[in-house]
This record gives structure tokens, sequence and C-alpha cells, in this order.
């Protein structure tokens, strides 16, 4: 049976013919039907997009204005975004949605021509510029919305017309616009023409404009159509005017500058295109006369300053070149001046390069700075030999002479410090210090002397300066300055200074017990049990914080104050001794006080501490400033029934002297050894002798600065006995009382 084709219902042949892309889709915006008004606006036909997602065709950077609101549960949607063409273009389309009965149903429009009469409009606006198209034959105008606002009229209340728009300009400039002044080429062609009109605006502000305009001929070369711009220009005129009214009054000021103003090419023969008239003050030439004759300039260059002169002009040519030359020109008279010719180097609109520039008279201080060479040579000899830093300088702060140790102020490319300023070499700040005291000096006549600090080579330098007037006949004339460095000295007393608020602070901290004591623990290694703790002393500052004994014990060891320490140390670690075992550090100093062994057993007394509870350390450097006191010390020591350790063993020379003249209970293997102590190290070995030595002489060994058990196991496996550090404890206040390691026979 053969088969009917469809027959369109009367909504698809609208559907179909409609200019309007219309579109439905499921919830997730997949295209269902499409009429082929996609295919004339996109490219695309119907079947291709049918199952293809509408967010896919719009541009990445506009989906979001589809799939926000969507997600946020609207059924209604309407939008501006770009969509992609079958031939990779972007085109802007309107686009509205509406979920009606489980489906999307979509109608968009191309916005691409509009948009870009839009854009057409908004840079018309941006640039004022307004445009029109005049139709002779029927005398009707065009005008953009641009020109409206140009002529402040509303395109709703205005109707342009030739005559309307000659009654809005300037009365003196409608002859201007007639359609007869336009200019014809011989061969027939009329050519674009461009006025500058005025035009009255309805609220009576006057605009200016610029006016171009494009003939359009017919066959018969009559002008049919004109086109054109008209821009606002009023702001531009007024800029251009006031511009050359300050040209002129810059013009006027530069007459009246004291100096030659002028612009001129590079090179010998090279022509001078202005110069001012103050030429003829300094020169004896009229500006015509120096502008006129180019070979002028050369001829009056003294022959010694030419290839200099010239150096330093092609040193300086390229665009933004400055030129700094100072030289000496041949007046009319044939006197000589001397010139400093400073100038900037600025490309003009043909590409030449033009010197724009100053020449400023400088004979006097080229005079000037000759006398200061003469005075300068008369006393140089004097003081160059002078172990202080000697110079003198005019009324005008410029240096006339400076000794060799003035060096280390002066200018740091090694050039001649006379006739130059301070300010010429040294930083704004620095130098106004050093010329404020000249200054004083100046004006009172009286010395003045002042501590000066300044950095020198990255490093602060204190100088202690004099300053004396120099007079001659005529009064004062300059100021001379003497200079000692004081750095050295400054230093010392600083130093000095410190050391002395260290000796108050220590003092204070001892009278007013603003000492702490922390703990750390010893441990037996076999066991594990903490059998005595290190007593370490702090300091509190002004503001309670700890201060650490590396701060504060070497000056007080400096200024004797250490004893006065371990006997503060000694009183509470007494008390402590009452219920467990505490080690005390000693200084030197105290090593060698008489009475510390009877200061110790009344502090025990008075505490009802056990003797046996004490163990006294001592370093190997202080046992070996005086091994005879220490051995005494020790010997009253353990005839209390305190027990002795010898502190940093191995870091010494004489560690086994130690040990055959002291009765030591314990020796502590330093930090430097069991930091680092693996099993394959050298240290390993160290540690191993020491414990041989310390057992052959019946003396147990206990590690410092253990702070792995990997240590703590390779010491244990050493065999020994103790040790102390990180790994088992930090630094803290004493805490309740631990188990304490029974005493030795023979040791209460």
């Amino acid at each position: 049976m053969q088969q009917t084709r469809p027959v369109p219902s009367e909504a698809e042949r609208i559907a179909t013919l409609s200019p309007v892309l219309l579109a439905s889709a499921d919830a997730d915006f997949r295209f269902i039907h499409l009429n082929r008004a996609w295919e004339r606006a996109l490219g695309w036909q119907p079947e291709d997009l049918a199952g293809s997602r509408i967010v896919d065709l719009v541009h990445v950077e506009d989906r979001h204005v589809l799939l926000r609101p969507a997600g946020n549960g609207m059924t209604e949607l309407s939008f501006e975004c770009r969509m992609g063409t079958r031939d990779g273009r972007w085109a802007w389309m309107s686009m509205e949605l509406r979920w009606e009965g489980e489906r999307w149903y979509c109608a968009a429009r191309d916005l691409t021509e509009r948009r870009a009469a839009q854009r057409l409009a908004d840079a018309q606006r941006v640039a004022g510029l307004g445009s029109f198209d005049y139709d002779v034959a029927t005398d009707t105008l065009w005008w953009s919305d641009e020109l409206y606002a140009i002529y402040g009229l509303d395109p709703d209340h205005f109707e342009p017309s030739a005559e309307a728009v000659l009654e809005l300009i300037h009365p003196e400039d409608r002859a201007s616009v007639a359609l007869a002044n336009t200019p014809i080429r011989e061969d027939g062609v009329a050519e674009e023409q461009s006025i500058n009109l005025r035009i009255t605006r309805p609220d009576g502000e006057t605009r200016e404009i610029l006016a171009r305009s494009q003939p359009v001929q017919d066959e018969t070369g009559a002008i049919v159509r004109l086109i054109g711009t008209a821009q606002d220009v009023t702001d531009r005129r007024l800029a251009e005017r006031r511009l050359a009214q300050r040209e002129a009054q810059l013009r006027a000021l530069v007459e009246q500058v004291p100096a030659i103003v002028y612009t001129a090419g590079l090179g010998p023969d090279a022509p001078w295109d202005y110069v001012s008239p103050q030429i003829e003050t300094l020169l004896g030439y009229t500006p015509e006369e120096w502008a006129g004759r180019r070979e002028l300039w050369w001829d009056a260059l003294h022959p010694d300053d030419r290839d200099a002169a010239l150096a330093d002009e092609e040193g300086s040519a390229r665009p933004g070149g400055e030129l700094r030359s100072e030289y000496r020109l041949r007046r009319r008279d044939g006197s000589w001046v001397w010139v400093r010719d400073e100038a900037t180097v600025i490309e003009n609109e043909h590409g030449a390069l033009r010197f724009h520039g100053v020449l400023l008279d400088i004979t006097e201080r080229k005079r000037a700075e000759a006398e200061a060479r003469a005075k300068h040579a008369q006393l140089q000899a004097i003081i160059d030999n002078s172990p202080l830093m000697i110079w003198a300088k005019d009324r005008e702060f410029r240096y006339l002479f400076a000794n060799l140790e003035h060096d280390v102020l002066g200018p740091r490319d090694g050039a001649s410090i006379v006739g130059r300023r301070d300010s010429d070499f040294q930083p704004a700040e620095m130098a106004e210090m050093f010329m404020s005291s000249d200054r004083e000096v100046l004006e009172t006549g009286r010395t003045v002397q002042v501590e000066q600090r300044t950095q020198v080579q990255g490093r602060e330098r204190c100088f202690l300066v004099q300053k004396f007037p120099l007079r001659d006949e005529d009064g004062i004339y300059g100021v001379c300055g003497i200079a000692i460095d004081m750095t050295e000295r400054q230093e010392r007393e600083d130093a000095l200074r410190s050391k002395v608020e260290w000796s108050f602070r220590i003092r204070n901290a001892i009278e007013n017990d603003r000492l702490v004591l922390h703990s750390q623990p010893i441990v037996e290694l076999e066991s594990g049990r903490v059998v005595q703790e290190e007593l370490l002393v702090r300091m509190l500052g002004d503001h309670d914080e700890l201060i650490m004994p590396g701060e504060f014990l070497p000056p007080a060891e400096r200024f004797g104050l250490a004893p006065a320490i371990d006997r503060w140390v000694i009183a509470r670690a007494a008390e402590i001794a009452r219920e467990r075992r505490v080690e005390v550090n000693l200084s030197a100093h105290s090593i060698g006080d008489p009475g510390l062994p009877d200061f110790i057993e009344a502090r025990l007394s008075e505490a009802g501490g056990h003797a046996s509870n004490m163990v006294f350390e001592i370093t190997e450097t202080a046992a070996a400033e005086d091994l005879d006191q220490a051995r005494r010390l020790a010997k009253r020591l353990t005839e209390l029934g305190c027990d002795f350790a010898l502190d940093d063993f191995g870091t010494g020379y004489g560690s086994f002297t130690y040990l055959k003249h002291l009765p030591v209970r314990y020796i502590k293997i330093d930090t430097e050894f069991v930091r680092t102590l693996r099993a394959d190290s050298p240290d390993r070995q160290v540690v191993s002798a020491i414990v041989d030595v310390a057992r052959n002489f019946g003396i147990e060994t206990i590690a410092e600065g253990v702070e792995a058990e990997e240590t703590a196991d390779l010491l244990r496996a050493l065999g020994v006995h103790y040790a102390q550090g990180y790994h088992f404890g930090r630094p803290a206040p004493p805490g309740p009382k631990q188990p304490a390691r029974p005493a030795a026979q023979g040791t209460d």
C-alpha cells in the first residue's frame, strides 16, 4: 500500500516561514523540533541540531544567563547571548524560553545587525562624531543620533532640513556651507570639503564643529547627494587657543631668562633654528646673525675645547639624550666667555634630531674655581699628612680643599672635591645635615662642635666635628672643619655601657629573687628510671620573660657575680635535696671560694636537705684554671657526703689528669660526642674510650644531649650508665618528688 506524505499543519507552515527562530526542547534543553529559521540565521539544519543541547550552542562566557536562572526554578527566561554559527562565527541572539507541558519552548531573534548599529552609535557618541546624508533632489536630510546630541536637539521634536539647519549656523559662517562652494576639479569631480563652523544650540550655547562632506555626483556630473560627518571640536579649539597663548607667554618668559635658550641641530655645521635675544648680551651677536650663519658657533668655539664639545654631542646624539658640556666661546670683541651647555635631544616631526637647551654664562664660576684651586694648593701641603679629617668651604658651600682623610666622605667617582658642594655627591638629607652647621658658623661667626653620624661603605661611622670661620680682610669668606673618627671609641663605650647595664640587671635579679630554677631529668639507661635532676638557672626579664643563661652568665662572670648566683642556686637546691637527688653547676669563681663548703653545709642544715642528694658539677675548663683549688673543694664536698661530677668531659687536653687528682663520682660525656652518635661514626670510638677509662677508675658516666631513642640504645650498648637530653625531658620548673637513685655504699 502506498504511503502518503504527511501534510504539514497550518501552524507548521507558519513556523517554517517565520523569521523568528522557533524550537522546543526537553527538560535538559535538548532540541526536539526546530523551524527553518535556524538554518537561515545560523546555518544549522534543524535535523543537525535535533537532540543537541541549547547550551552547547551558547558561548561559554554567556552560558550562565541560561543555566543559573533555570537552576533556580524559573520557568520563563529572557536574555541575550552569543550563539555559534555553522561557519564558526558568533551571532548575538535574543532568547525567550518558557517551560510548559514538560517542555521548553524557545523563540530567538538575530541581534547581530542591531548590535553593530548600536556599536557604531556608541563609537560616534564616544568620539563626539555625528553623520548626515542630504538628498539634493528631494531636499531631505538624515541625521545620526549623535548629530542631534551635538546640536542639542531632540530627534522627536526636530525634523532636519537644509533651511532649518542653516538657521542653527552662526550668521558669519552660513555662506561657507552653500552647495555652490563645493570645489570642483578640472576633470569635473567634486572634492571632499572640510569646514569649521559655529552653531548656536537652542539653549543659546555656541559650539564649534568640524564638518566634512563628500559630494555624490550622477552621470552628468551634477551633485545629487552630500554625505559626511560633523564633530564637536569646541574643547579642542579652546585648548589650541590656550596653548597658543601659553606659547606666546613662554616665548616672552624665555626672552627674559638670563641665559641663551636655543634649538639647534647636531654637529659643527648644524643649523640653529632658534636663539633667544640674550645671545647679544653674552656674545655680541644678534639672534638673526647667529641663526643665519651656521658656521659661527664652530668659529667661536675655543680650539682647545672643540674635540671635547663634539664628543659630548656625540655621546648624547639620540632621542632623549642629555647634553652637559662646558667650553669657551669667543665674543664679537675677541674676549672669551665660559658657557655651560645643557640640552635635551628631541626628535622633531621630520625625524631629525634637535638640541633644545640653554647656554649659561659660567665665567665667574670658572674664575672662582681657579681661585679656589690656587688657595687649595697653598693649604693642601700643610694638612695632607694630618691624621684628622680637615676641609674648608667658601660661603656658597663649595669645597676649597680637603685632605686625604676626607676621601671617605668625598665623591664616590674619585673626582676632585674642589669646587663641588655636598649636594653634588651626597644624599640630600646628609648634605643638608653637613650644611646646616656650616650655615651656623657663617651666620654667627662662632665655632661650632657637633657629632655627626653617617653611613660609610655600609657601616655607620661617628665623627666629632669642630667647625670655625675662615676670615680675611673682607670678613668671613668660608668655614673650616676638623673631624676625628669616634666610631671605635663610641663602640667601646656602648659595649661598656651594655656590660654595666647587665651588671645592674643581674644584681637586681639576685637581690629581688628574679632568678628561677628549671630542672632536667637524668635517667638510668638500664631501668629507665629518673635517678636525679640537673638544676638550671634562668633570669626573669622586665616583663617576666625568661632570659637564658647564655645571655646573663657571661657578664655575671666578668663582673664577679657568678658566685652569688651559685649560692642562690645552692640554697634552693638544699631544699629540693630533702626529697630527691639534684645536680648543681659551680662556676670557676666559686671553685676558689674558701667559704663555699661551709655555706653548703649551713644551707643543708637549715633546709634539712641530705648531702647525699647533692651532686656538684664543674667543667674541665674550670678545673684546669686551678687544679689544686678544685681538688680541695672536691675533697671538702665529698667529706660532707656530697658527690662530685666532671662536666663536658673529653673536650679538654687534660681530661685523664683530672680523674687522677679529683674524687669524681660521675663524668658527663659532652653533647658534642653524643648528638651525632651513630654505630659507624668516630664519635662512637670516643664515647667507648671514655666509658672504658671511667670503668677502670670506678666512675659512672652520664651522656648529655640525647635526643633520640636510637642514640640511647647505642649508649646503653656501649655501657653508659645514665643519660639526659630532650629525648627524656626538656628543662622545666621542678615538679613533684621523683624516685631518687639509692646512694652507693659509703657515700652518705
